[in-house]
């Protein structure tokens, strides 16, 4: 209605009659004799059939209509647009309702306290159309600000202090993430297929996945954060869809659950996997080894179990079902809640009992990994180059240390000047060229079907960690019923591969080849194991 009265009403003349309002209202006061008198949306309703302007520009519009229920908004604050001076320049636009300060403290009473925005306008006196617009805007805030606070972390500031207890269970420091899935419940959608690929299996509802990486201390970053996905999708799949594991340098080693079987993603990367081995079929019982290896993980993962249940005890806004319609504002309070829980201590194994009593003096997480804060646990392995190097950067440690202009240099010092040579980038891309290069093609019959003939690279092999390298080459030895290929057939393939004399030698001296065929359950995918 106002739209269609004041169409033809100009800016110009709309300010110069809001102010003259204004200075009335003022002059008013000033003789005290204005007693309150009919707000200026009164006047508007009053006036029927006449010219008179509205000072809500908005009214009528329907943007205020929350929940289906309209609401008026009556913000004489916020009326007309003034020009306000901020360091110099004459912005335009609205006075704002509330300082940033409250606007802040509004999106915590929201997020932090699991109270809807209706509940929250009435705390602060607003209406719940401002809440939703204070709660937007401060998550996409804190995202933008947070990604640069916490960027990927060198391996400088990883190994400077690097947790002890990882370094005695598995004798090394080159574990670089700690990687887990975490979900929140979500709403039924009312359409089957919104509904079908929200479901989690794991779960037995509608939720929402997230993969989250941190250091051994449960530090985040936003690249270690993935975007929110559909709980139907399995762990190695959102894996390889989010390409987490590209900020992992060549050569480092990622920790992982059980049901992460991304062996072969992090082949192609020249990542280390670290799971715990699953039970075979038929194996009532693990062996040593395997259990020895089932016990280091699951102690030393409890990091990342801990960062997870410390921000969702941070976050109560996960407490409830997420709205399928704001899967995209819980995306953005999940990361920004996430990266906030940088300013906490950090989660160090074996600490003493007078390092735990002064927790007052302990720095949190960020300090400790962006700014050179130590802690009681923490050890900077930075000089120790046989715990976290590869042959390559063993080897090129040792020449920089001999040369004569690094004589009075450090150890320290030293795996500086490695670190600027990038070595891992510079393996990683070789690696990949030498994987794409190499076609190396099989055909071979299903055991089941003599008339479905099969072809696969051995590259894009799934599901089944390597147990031996050949020529740059991931090969693995099969475990279950063999599918035989035709002698010609491997050798065709055999010479597609071009190895040198040496690498066909110890070929000739292996026991016989076979090819396996296994197929993972309900994936329709198969693998191939030389």
């Amino acid at each position: 209605e106002n739209m269609v009265r004041y169409s033809k009403v100009k800016r110009e003349t709309r300010k110069e009659y809001n102010d003259a309002l204004r200075a009335e209202k003022e002059s008013a006061e000033k003789e005290n004799i204005y007693n309150g008198g009919t707000s200026d949306i009164d006047i508007v309703n009053d006036a029927e059939g006449t010219d008179d302007m509205s000072i809500d520009s908005n009214a009528g519009t329907g943007l205020d209509e929350i929940d289906g229920e309209a609401e008026e908004e009556v913000d004489e604050e916020a009326e007309g647009e003034v020009d306000e001076e901020v360091d110099g320049i004459k912005r335009r636009g609205r006075r704002r309702k509330l300082d940033w300060k409250t606007e802040f403290l509004v999106y915590c009473f929201y997020s932090r306290c699991n109270l809807s925005m209706r509940r929250t306008a009435a705390l602060f006196g607003i209406k719940a159309t401002l809440v939703h617009d204070i709660v937007y805007a401060w998550a996409n805030i804190l995202c933008i600000t947070l990604r640069q606070f916490f960027p990927v972390p060198t391996r400088s500031q990883m190994l400077r202090a690097y947790p002890k207890s990882i370094i005695q269970k598995f004798g090394h420091a080159k574990i670089f993430m700690m990687l887990d899935a975490t979900e929140c419940f979500a709403d039924i959608a009312s359409m089957k297929s919104v509904n079908s690929i929200l479901f989690s299996a794991y779960k037995h509802h509608s939720t929402l996945k997230w993969l989250v990486g941190c250091d051994g201390i449960g530090t985040t970053w936003d690249d270690s954060i993935s975007d929110a996905y559909p709980g139907s999708i399995s762990d190695p799949m959102q894996t390889a869809v989010t390409k987490i594991l590209d900020q992992i340098p060549f050569g480092s080693a990622v920790e992982v659950d059980k049901g992460f079987l991304i062996e072969n993603e992090c082949a192609l990367q020249g990542i280390i996997t670290i799971r715990p081995m699953k039970m075979l079929q038929n194996q009532t019982q693990q062996s040593k080894e395997d259990a020895a290896l089932t016990q280091k993980v699951g102690k030393s993962r409890i990091v990342v179990e801990q960062a997870n249940g410390q921000m969702k005890n941070a976050t109560a806004w996960f407490d409830k079902n997420v709205k399928v319609n704001q899967i995209g504002l819980a995306d953005l309070i999940f990361r920004s809640s996430y990266l906030l829980q940088n300013f906490k201590l950090g989660f160090i194994q074996g600490q003493s009992e007078q390092a735990k009593k002064d927790a007052q003096r302990r720095p949190c997480k960020a300090e400790i990994r962006y700014y050179g804060g130590e802690d009681d646990g923490l050890v900077d392995v930075r000089p120790l180059v046989e715990l976290w190097g590869n042959e390559s950067e063993m080897k090129r440690w040792e020449e920089l240390r001999m040369l004569p202009a690094n004589k009075d240099l450090s150890d320290t010092e030293i795996s500086e000047l490695l670190f600027e040579e990038d070595i891992p980038s510079q393996l990683r891309k070789r690696h990949i060229e030498v994987i794409e290069s190499v076609a190396l093609e099989l055909a071979f019959l299903h055991p089941k079907d003599n008339a479905a003939s099969k072809r696969l690279l051995i590259s894009e092999c799934t599901y089944y960690p390597p147990l031996y390298t050949l020529h740059n080459m991931t090969l693995k030895h099969g475990s279950i019923a063999p599918t035989y290929v035709h002698e010609m057939q491997l050798l065709l393939a055999l010479q597609k591969l071009a190895p040198p004399r040496d690498i066909l030698q110890t070929l000739a001296s292996l026991p016989p080849v076979f090819c396996c065929v296994s197929s993972h359950r309900g994936s329709g995918m198969h693998a191939v194991s030389i």
